[in-house]
């Protein structure tokens, strides 16, 4: 749903969202084809397993960590996934002469040194999900650059996932229209022209 309306609180918190996420999702299908859900955050977790409670379907939780800027870092270059997928914003660091060298760099020392590291938490060594030949959906709260989720489709369609769709309750036009084309479905409540962050539609 397209919304005009941009500085206002949509959710009263995250089990809200869920509830009212569920009535955009195609939840019979899902059941039939046995969709698996994937959270791309911790902090989606509540709003993942609140939908979970009617869906019933498998899910797991994806690992990804931001690539920042050398000179600012508040500044996402690239994503890098558990799976070593990487996805890089190309138009910053041409802006920025940042070299690739560098981004590879950054992306194995924090897949080394975080990641590994949320994996072992998590799953205490067994392995994620198999999603060979499987209905994907992925869930967050919203995403501010787009480079998350596009490094999360990528290594869900390299694990051979059959196809991917994304459910977040809120999310920029920008980012919509981009994921329209690369995945198979989105899901959202507000798609919204002049986005902040997924934290300011929340009320807690």
């Amino acid at each position: 749903m397209y919304s005009s309306v941009q500085n206002k609180i949509y959710f009263q918190n995250q089990e809200d969202a869920g509830k009212q996420l569920l009535d955009h999702l195609p939840v019979r299908l899902m059941q039939k084809e046995q969709w698996i859900m994937v959270a791309l955050s911790n902090n989606s977790l509540t709003l993942l397993t609140t939908m979970n409670k009617t869906l019933k379907l498998k899910y797991d939780r994806l690992f990804i960590e931001p690539i920042f800027a050398p000179s600012n870092d508040e500044c996402e270059i690239a994503m890098v996934s558990e799976a070593d997928d990487i996805v890089i914003h190309e138009k910053l660091i041409d802006s920025f002469n940042i070299q690739k060298d560098y981004i590879y760099g950054e992306a194995h020392r924090r897949h080394e040194d975080n990641i590994l590291s949320d994996v072992y938490h998590m799953r205490k060594g067994e392995s994620f999900v198999d999603l060979k030949d499987k209905h994907i959906l992925l869930v967050d709260l919203g995403t501010e650059t787009g480079l998350s989720v596009m490094t999360s489709i990528k290594t869900i369609l390299n694990l051979g996932a059959k196809n991917v769709s994304i459910a977040f309750p809120v999310i920029s036009k920008d980012i919509y229209d981009e994921l329209l084309v690369i995945s198979d479905n989105v899901y959202s409540l507000h798609v919204l022209e002049n986005y902040i962050t997924a934290y300011f539609y929340y009320n807690k």
